[in-house]
């Protein structure tokens, strides 16, 4: 944190902003920025080191505002300076070579004030003097870098400034601007975000306000267009112009605050306009529009888990936008409507396990991606939409078992979106995507057992969307996004058998997930979050022993899976984690030695899974649930000494898992059970390879290395 003013001295001036002539754009903008803000109340009267805070910091000393009547500007400066409780220095390469900033930082140190001095860098770099290559874009002035002597000259011995930045790529002038006014203060720069992230909580309930606000308004002027006679083509204009506010930036102001109630009515509400339309109406910016709307519609349906209805909303979507592109191939704004269509519905059918389909879809958005590109090879937006597409493709590829052709796309991914970042370092957005990609391939990587090269881009991961997040806490979808970095890099820490630090990171994702569904209980996407952070907390619990507890964690996620499959019974991914939560409970209870209750859950564990299975006959990961709850129910019978001979029971494992194994896979997360039911049924010499490959890649699993053990196999590579 900043030093702060120690003496108890009063000052005419808050501050004494000190810059060059060529910077005075900063000046001015620091200047306003400071007098203009308003002490939260809280902190109004509390002592500081120095004297109670101020309601206001003002009035803050400026040569330009304060010296055009002086006749002697030396005077004035020095007895501004030393009637100034703080001297800040806008820093810059222009800075260093004033030789009235330097004199003026000199004086304030010559005072004994060097801890009440606060640096703004704007433009250069700090302490680029000492490397010659750089020495022209030093930012600080001499007698910022060196301590001042006895004497009161500049000495050898270098300090080091404490300095807030404004560029992009440093603090940015918002957080900027805080860390500069806790030190005025004599505040923890906390404290100020605190009453920051409040204000803007308040400032996005405020949007939501006028979103209704607005909605209410086009409702009015849509049925204005179609009844007004005379005004009818200015009032439509005024509609659509409207509708294009809400479909566009509204919308990007509300997705931050995660109410989909609000979303859902902005595209329901844009989707009646274009219905009460005339034939005669229908322009075919009328038709885009009402394209985006379906998206919009589509999107929200998808969130709140009801599929068919988002499906239904996507494919006439997908049917304008193809109309539309036919008409003018070359209109970029409508080809990528197109592309849009081709993803959405390819991701509706990523949820309903569909693998084929999703890759039919995801093949066409890359074409269409490219196509754009080939329109306009430097349009950034175009970029970021094919690396979407190479990233996307490549996820389908990793579900079907293709890690290699995977690997490709995520790196194809990987490397544009680190150019688009580089050539854009303020846009948060793109940085959070790129993050996405370092999780994806961090995840193959991990599959494969490459530990250490996954737990670096997990970590790369999580570090990038904390980073993002802190520039604004109250964005519901970072908060998610962390949440699920937070939970994958745990997983990787599980595989490493570092416990500790993974139930570390599920708490956390824990307690992000938890504040999110509280925010809104119809976002299914947070429901899910908040359900795997129980699963995984429930895993390490279990791990250790803990089995009471890991039965409580197992349940919560049993009845939250139950909850949304109730939603959506096509939705694959629940039916699957529905089919887990049975298992790890039946698995906890045999534990306990509660053999009744056990079979009773892996029993509709198998019930669940066997009708997804017989749906969606590619869906690999069912199949890995089917395999292991047979695997389950062979060891309950072998305990029990009821229902079918293990040995059965196990074979069917085995037959299950048998086809994705002989395939080749690679992919740790099957190489595991596919071991395991092979040491069930004694097939010993073909468990050996599977179980020598998993142990190199440092694959430490309780369940399979116990087995290893009972059947005398040895864990080496």
């Amino acid at each position: 944190m900043m030093s702060t003013v120690s003496e108890t001295d009063e000052y005419r001036y808050q501050a004494f902003i000190s810059y060059c002539h060529q910077d005075e754009e900063w000046g001015t903008w620091l200047h306003k920025a400071l007098e203009g803000y308003r002490v939260p109340r809280y902190l109004v009267g509390k002592k500081t080191a120095h004297k109670p805070i101020p309601r206001r910091l003002t009035p803050i000393f400026r040569d330009r505002d304060e010296l055009p009547t002086a006749t002697d500007l030396g005077s004035v400066v020095n007895e501004a300076l030393q009637q100034s409780a703080c001297l800040i220095v806008i820093c810059s390469p222009h800075a260093v070579h004033s030789q009235w900033v330097n004199q003026e930082i000199l004086s304030f140190k010559r005072w004994g004030h060097s801890d009440r001095i606060f640096c703004l860098i704007v433009d250069g770099e700090p302490n680029a003097a000492y490397k010659p290559e750089l020495e022209a874009e030093e930012c600080f002035p001499d007698a910022l870098r060196y301590v001042l002597g006895p004497d009161g000259e500049l000495t050898d011995e270098r300090t080091e400034p404490i300095a807030a930045d404004v560029r992009p790529h440093g603090d940015g002038k918002a957080a900027a601007k805080l860390k500069l006014i806790a030190g005025l203060l004599g505040v923890g720069l906390d404290e100020l975000k605190h009453r920051e992230q409040h204000r803007r909580h308040q400032r996005m309930v405020a949007i939501t306000a006028t979103a209704l606000a607005v909605m209410i308004v086009t409702t009015v002027l849509a049925i204005n267009a179609i009844v007004a006679q005379g005004e009818a083509e200015r009032r439509r204009a005024q509609a659509e112009d409207l509708i294009s506010f809400m479909l566009g930036d509204l919308r990007e102001r509300l997705e931050p605050i995660g109410r989909l109630e609000v979303l859902d009515s902005v595209g329901d509400k844009a989707l009646e306009y274009f219905a009460s339309l005339p034939d005669e109406d229908i322009t075919d910016e009328a038709l885009s529009k009402r394209a985006m709307a379906l998206c919009q519609v589509g999107e929200v349906r998808v969130a709140q888990g009801k599929l068919d209805q988002a499906m239904s909303a996507f494919n006439d979507c997908f049917e304008l936008a193809r109309t539309l592109s036919m008409r003018a191939p070359n209109n970029g704004s409508w080809l990528y409507q197109l592309g849009q269509a081709h993803f959405w519905v390819g991701y509706v059918h990523w949820e309903q396990g569909n693998l084929d389909a999703v890759a039919a879809q995801f093949r066409q958005y890359l074409a269409i991606s490219q196509q754009l590109i080939e329109l306009d090879p430097d349009n950034s937006d175009w970029q970021l939409e094919l690396s979407y597409a190479h990233n996307n493709l490549g996820t389908v590829l990793h579900a079907r078992g293709n890690p290699d052709e995977a690997s490709d796309q995520f790196r194809i991914s990987i490397k544009m979106k680190e150019s688009l970042v580089a050539a854009h370092p303020a846009n948060n957005e793109w940085k959070v995507e790129l993050a996405d990609s370092y999780s994806w391939l961090g995840s193959m990587l991990q599959a494969r057992g490459k530990l250490d090269q996954a737990l670096e881009l997990h970590r790369a991961d999580v570090a990038i969307t904390r980073t993002v997040l802190a520039s604004n806490p109250a964005n519901t979808d970072w908060q998610w996004r962390l949440s699920r970095a937070l939970e994958l890099q745990g997983d990787l820490l599980v595989d490493l058998g570092n416990t500790e630090d993974a139930m570390d990171k599920f708490e956390q994702a824990l307690a992000i997930s938890t504040k999110l569904v509280q925010h809104d209980m119809e976002n299914t996407s947070w429901q899910r979050a908040f359900e795997s952070a129980h699963a995984r907390i429930g895993r390490v619990l279990w791990m250790r022993g803990d089995l009471s507890n890991a039965l409580a964690h197992f349940r919560q996620t049993a009845a939250i899976t139950e909850q949304l499959s109730a939603l959506d019974a096509s939705k694959s991914h629940w039916q699957r984690t529905a089919a887990i939560a049975h298992n790890s409970i039946g698995e906890t209870l045999l534990s306990l030695g509660d053999t009744k209750a056990a079979l009773q859950e892996v029993h509709t564990a198998i019930e669940i899974i066997e009708k997804l299975v017989a749906n969606v006959a590619d869906d690999r990961k069912a199949i890995l649930v089917l395999g292991e709850a047979y695997m389950l129910l062979g060891r309950i019978s072998a305990q029990t000494g009821t229902g079918e001979e293990p040995t059965v029971t196990f074979t069917r494992a085995v037959d299950i898992l048998e086809p994705i194994a002989n395939n080749g896979t690679t992919d740790k997360t099957f190489l595991d059970p596919w071991a395991r039911a092979l040491l069930h049924v004694d097939r010993i010499d073909d468990a050996r390879p599977v179980v020598e490959k998993l142990h190199r890649m440092g694959f430490k699993g309780r369940q399979l290395i116990e087995l290893c053990r009972n059947k005398g196999v040895l864990m080496e590579g």
